[in-house]
């Protein structure tokens, strides 16, 4: 993680006791942060078509973002995405009425 690597070399006593009471490396699956990114970019494609390359480079950032900083695999992100695309397709079956 490298916000991590950079607090400890700032504030190396601070950080070290706040990560060792919170780190959990493996409770991240799927990723909420690309779920919640990836709804609005559904949103914005459908009622805003020219935002949709917006979206796209939004969330694809947010992918890189989350896995380069070390907060999530790149398939929690991919997951994370098909969760929030599934839901869209599940709400919107079922506000039309649909099963």
């Amino acid at each position: 993680r490298i916000e991590h690597e950079l607090l400890m070399a700032a504030y190396p006593t601070l950080t070290a006791g706040g990560y060792a009471a919170s780190a959990n490396n493996v409770a991240a699956m799927p990723s909420v942060h690309l779920g919640f990114t990836v709804l609005p970019m559904i949103a914005m494609g459908n009622f805003m078509p020219r935002t949709r390359l917006t979206a796209w480079i939004y969330g694809l950032t947010m992918l890189l973002a989350i896995t380069y900083l070390g907060e999530h695999y790149a398939v929690d992100g991919i997951v994370g995405a098909g969760m929030a695309y599934a839901a869209w397709i599940v709400v919107g079956k079922l506000a039309k009425g649909e099963s």
